[in-house]
């Protein structure tokens, strides 16, 4: 219910479900891979392998190192 809400729901709730809220060709997503399946609790999340944003994968440490230098005005 969680995922469906934060995904499908949002997408329809915006009126942008033929381009967001679900994984399919043509639609635009972001993806955070959890290790852990996320029915277990909303505490899976923290417990993330990395993300897909805009077409590019990005690592734990590779998204550490950008907050970093962000933090850092780098």
């Amino acid at each position: 219910d969680i995922l469906r809400a934060v995904t499908w729901n949002a997408a329809v709730f915006r009126g942008d479900q033929q381009k967001f809220g679900s994984v399919e060709t043509g639609k635009q997503a972001d993806l955070v891979l959890l290790n852990f399946d996320p029915r277990l609790g909303i505490r899976t999340v923290e417990h993330q392998e990395g993300i897909f944003h805009q077409g590019k994968w990005y690592t734990n440490l590779e998204i550490l190192n950008l907050l970093r230098n962000y933090q850092t005005g780098q």
